[in-house]
């Protein structure tokens, strides 16, 4: 047979070897163990949680023995002891507790506990410890997140302006409000601020973009609130505090006519709080604790001039009054450390107002308030 002959017939049959060893490798195999579950739970709104009974998460984990032989699944721990691991018949798995999983079964376990009560992402996490014929071990870890949202809310809860004579006559301030909610469409009301003082003014209310949709049904939306505040000097020591109060109006397709005294799915407040300038910062209250009555408990703080201005503090004592010692520099500087002593006070829930002077015509008085808890001496 010519040579040529042999080397064509050598690689045919070369080629149905391999063919032959191919089918053979692509017949399915027996896997190990298999656990799944879902690693984000549908998401949550805070209303949703309201109740006297508190909510209930439960994560399915589907765990499938893909081996020929018995294997062994013991939960090791969870992330924390406030939740654990159930069976499908609801019975509490516990930790070190062994389940036997023969060949081809399923077993349904869960990861359950309580929800969270206020906006968060929470995530509950199991592990697995799997012990096989051989005595191989093999760790495996489940988690699950829970999104909970808050319905209706305003960034920043809290607006604070000073006045000053050099300050402008107005002021911009803006707000995000946000809304989640639940809706086969992404249709909803325009929010209305009101109790809205005279010294300011919406200039706009609209829609960041077209509503989102985070997951089915579920369904985000967010709008741009603008303020003008006109600022004006005010010569009086006290703060001015406003509440704003952002709502959303009803409608007849997506909300009922209640929602409004519904703090939680369509109303929020912010505080508008106006202050005249303080030239000094300074801490408006001091805590010394709790301590023994008879004995002497010290605190320091410190006035600083904000324009760096050096200036004169001064202080006089009330009559009579031998419970409270203050030290300090009386040089002119543009920082002062105060210290405070308290002595021979009663046993009581302490409560003094410290007054201090200085010599700047924008704050000649300052006012601290103490606070202590005085037990009862040691020898009483």
């Amino acid at each position: 047979m010519p040579t040529s002959h042999l080397t064509l017939l050598s690689v045919f049959a070369t080629v149905v070897l391999f063919s032959g060893c191919s089918e053979q490798n692509a017949a399915p195999e027996k896997h190990g163990i298999q656990i799944s579950a879902p690693t984000q739970l549908p998401a949550l709104l805070l209303s949703e949680l309201q109740g006297d009974d508190p909510h209930t998460i439960r994560c399915p984990v589907q765990i499938v023995n893909n081996t020929d032989s018995t294997q062994q699944v013991v939960l090791a721990a969870t992330g924390c002891s406030c939740y654990g691991v159930v069976t499908e018949d609801g019975e509490s798995l516990e930790r070190g507790e062994v389940k036997e999983v023969t060949a081809d079964q399923e077993l349904t376990l869960a990861i359950q506990g309580q929800s969270p009560q206020e906006e968060s992402r929470k995530t509950y996490t199991a592990d697995f410890e799997i012990t096989a014929p051989d005595g191989t071990k093999q760790l495996e870890r489940i988690l699950c997140n829970q999104q909970v949202y808050q319905d209706f809310k305003v960034i920043p809860a809290l607006i604070e302006c000073e006045t000053s004579p050099s300050s402008p006559k107005s002021e911009t301030r803006e707000l995000e409000v946000t809304r989640y909610f639940r809706s086969d469409s992404p249709a909803t009301p325009t929010p209305i601020v009101d109790g809205v003082p005279d010294d300011v003014s919406v200039k706009s209310i609209h829609l960041t973009e077209s509503p989102t949709q985070i997951e089915s049904g579920l369904w985000c939306a967010t709008w741009e609130v603008e303020l003008l505040i006109e600022l004006q000097e005010s010569k009086e020591s006290a703060d001015r505090i406003d509440t704003l109060n952002i709502w959303l109006p009803s409608s007849t397709d997506t909300e009922s006519t209640e929602q409004r005294t519904d703090s939680v799915a369509a109303h929020t407040t912010i505080r508008l709080v106006r202050r005249s300038s303080r030239p000094i910062a300074f801490p408006e209250r001091i805590h010394f604790g709790q301590f023994p009555a008879g004995t002497q408990k010290t605190r320091s703080l410190f006035l600083v001039s904000k324009d760096q201005v050096p200036f004169r503090v001064s202080y006089a004592p009330p009559d009579e009054d031998t419970s409270i010692e203050v030290q300090f520099d009386d040089e002119p500087k543009t920082s002062h450390k105060i210290t405070i002593a308290l002595n021979d006070a009663l046993s009581e829930e302490f409560s003094r107002t410290l007054v201090l002077s200085t010599n700047l015509e924008e704050q000649k008085v300052i006012e601290i308030e103490l606070l202590a808890r005085i037990l009862p001496a040691a020898d009483d």
